[in-house]
C-alpha cells in the first residue's frame, strides 16, 4: 500500500517545515488530491491519524482539496486539465482538437498543500 509511504513522507515534510518555523504543534494539514489519483480521501484521513501519533502533527485537522485531473490527448499530444471530476478510466475531450484524452497519471498523487501551526 504505497499510500502509507506518501502519508509518512508528508508528515515528515510538515514536521520539518513547522520546526524550521519554530512551531511546537501542527494544527491543520491540507492535502490536494486529483480526481484521477489512486489515493482516496478515506485513506489519507485514516493513515494520517495513525501515522501522526507521537509527532507534532498528532491531532491535527486534515483538509482535503480535490483538484481536477490532468489529461493527455494522444491525437495532438496536448496536455490539459479535465473540465470536471473524472474517474480513472475516462478522460475529458481535448479542448484543441476535440478528440478524447486519456487520464495523465504521471503527476503527484498526493500533495501536501499547506500546514497551519500553533502560534
Amino acid at each position: 500500500m504505497h499510500e502509507v509511504g506518501l502519508i509518512a513522507d508528508a508528515i515528515k515534510q510538515a514536521e520539518m517545515v513547522a520546526q524550521q518555523a519554530g512551531a511546537l504543534r501542527i494544527e491543520r494539514v491540507t492535502f490536494a488530491l486529483t480526481a484521477s489519483s489512486h489515493v482516496t480521501r478515506e485513506a489519507v484521513e485514516t493513515l494520517f491519524t495513525v501515522l501522526s501519533r507521537g509527532t507534532i502533527a498528532e491531532g491535527a485537522a486534515v483538509v482535503i482539496e480535490e483538484r481536477p485531473a490532468s489529461c493527455y490527448c494522444l491525437a495532438c499530444e496536448t496536455g490539459f486539465q479535465a473540465s470536471e471530476s473524472i474517474d480513472r478510466l475516462f478522460a475529458d475531450t481535448c479542448p484543441l482538437c476535440g478528440e478524447p484524452g486519456v487520464p495523465d497519471h504521471g503527476g503527484a498523487e498526493l500533495i501536501l498543500a499547506s500546514i497551519d501551526v500553533e502560534d
